[in-house]
């Protein structure tokens, strides 16, 4: 689902063992800023942390969970989803089924799963399209031809669940879209617990790392 700088608080990756209520996307604006040079998803890069931390005050305060349930991943993992596909025309989103390593997720670890039930889960809140776990040799065509997504559709990769600074609450989570060869994304959200959100977790911030296109 690497050394890197230590920062002044230090995110630790915590593949959060559990998943979610219904999610209702977050209306966070995307920056566009370059990638950090992060290689991993165990700190949050400086500029993504300063963002986080200044407006995470303005969460209404809900309890702090020591560890996700499988709702709160599930729910985290669907917002994720959610606002990668939402400005696309595509109909058919692969998900894959391994959570991805790295900053771009290419590498996967066939013992990080990410469970079934996300499928189920997004094909229940997001009538719009169909969702389907498939591997990425098995969701994409001949690269000769383009590396295209089969079905017109577009291929999704999460990597883990990471804590932020202790006390917060604040969760971070890799994602990236790829539709072929030369057009793909990735980008790092970070989400609080809010009482007042309808699932129960706010957006705090999207971070666009990198981009093929």
């Amino acid at each position: 689902m690497v050394v890197v700088p230590l920062l002044a608080l230090a995110l630790l990756i915590t593949a959060c063992d559990a998943g979610g209520s219904q999610p209702v996307p977050g209306e966070a604006t995307r920056s566009t800023s370059t990638p950090t040079g992060t290689s991993t998803g165990a700190n949050l890069p400086d500029a993504l942390l300063t963002e986080v931390l200044s407006t995470a005050g303005t969460a209404t305060p809900a309890a702090i969970p020591t560890s996700l349930s499988e709702d709160d991943r599930q729910t985290i993992f669907g917002l994720v989803v959610l606002n990668l596909v939402k400005a696309e025309s595509a109909t058919t989103v692969y998900l894959n089924p391994f959570l991805g390593q790295g900053e771009r997720l290419d590498e996967t670890d066939p013992a990080k799963s990410l469970g079934d039930g996300l499928g189920k889960y997004m094909d229940a809140v997001d009538g719009e399209r169909q969702y389907f776990m498939s591997g990425f040799s098995e969701a994409v065509g001949a690269l000769e031809e383009g590396g295209k997504v089969k079905d017109s559709g577009v291929f999704v990769t999460l990597g883990e669940i990471m804590s932020g600074p202790e006390g917060t609450g604040i969760v971070a989570v890799r994602g990236t879209i790829y539709r072929g060869l030369g057009n793909a994304a990735g980008y790092l959200y970070s989400f609080q617990p809010d009482a007042t959100a309808p699932d129960g977790w706010k957006l705090l911030d999207v971070q666009q790392e990198w981009s093929d296109n």
